[in-house]
């Protein structure tokens, strides 16, 4: 009986294991570092024995399972 509509929408957390798909960085995991607001993620990325921060769009996120996190070898701290 209101005027809102839901959509529903991916929850992140900081600290949270991610995977981006899409763009140059796909395929790439990484941890949130920072939520800067709904549309803007700072990733740490482990790659080529540095590590990088960069700031994505939400959509290009997805969270790693725990069975991926398990495959990877990866625990959430």
């Amino acid at each position: 009986e209101s005027d809102y509509t839901l959509k529903p929408a991916q929850y992140y957390n900081s600290g949270q294991l991610v995977e981006v798909t899409s763009g140059a960085l796909k395929g790439h995991i990484g941890r949130i570092r920072k939520i800067k607001n709904e549309t803007s993620f700072t990733l740490d990325l482990d790659a080529i024995c540095s590590s990088f921060q960069i700031t994505v769009k939400p959509e290009f996120l997805r969270p790693l399972t725990r069975e991926q996190q398990k495959k990877y070898n990866i625990e959430r701290s």
